[in-house]
């Protein structure tokens, strides 16, 4: 894995975050979570590089997103069987499944990664915002997305180290 400059990303993004998926990974003291998400962005955003995603109240990784100035996201390699195994088992009952997903997680400065990941975004937290069902223009979008009402946060990140795995 070699740090890499945020400018210097090159990867598709529509594919990796909505079609292979990503990892948000979140580490408080002794406590730490995994979870698989498919929805989020990454771009320039008030003159930083950025990346957002989006998490239910519901999640533990909320909890812990919370409590943290950092997020990591981490992308592992297409259909990678992690990637299921940690959208399905919750941290609410599952507090080490970091460890059994058996991926090799990488310490960072600001949290951990794996060393599957072919990408790696180090994101300090600078803006959180709670979807809301009266912004959206689209009405179908809440019903479809949403249909128990449990509105997403959004967590927008600037990317302050990017690490990138040629071998994947």
């Amino acid at each position: 894995m070699k740090a890499i400059k945020p400018q210097d990303i090159l990867f598709k993004p529509i594919k990796a975050i909505g079609r292979d998926y990503f990892l948000i990974n979140t580490d408080v003291g002794e406590q730490n979570n995994t979870m698989t998400a498919a929805w989020g962005q990454i771009g320039l955003l008030w003159n930083k590089p950025i990346f957002t995603t989006y998490v239910r109240p519901s999640r533990y990784t909320k909890k812990l997103l919370d409590q943290s100035e950092y997020f990591v996201i981490s992308f592992l390699p297409s259909g990678h069987p992690a990637y299921e195994y940690l959208g399905t088992i919750s941290g609410h009952e599952e507090r080490n499944k970091v460890e059994k997903s058996q991926l090799k997680v990488v310490p960072l400065e600001h949290g951990f990664t794996f060393e599957e990941a072919y990408l790696t975004l180090v994101c300090k937290k600078i803006y959180v915002s709670a979807v809301k069902k009266e912004n959206f223009l689209e009405s179908k979008i809440p019903s479809t997305n949403y249909p128990k009402d449990d509105f997403s946060l959004q967590y927008i990140g600037e990317i302050v180290l990017a690490y990138s795995n040629e071998e994947n």
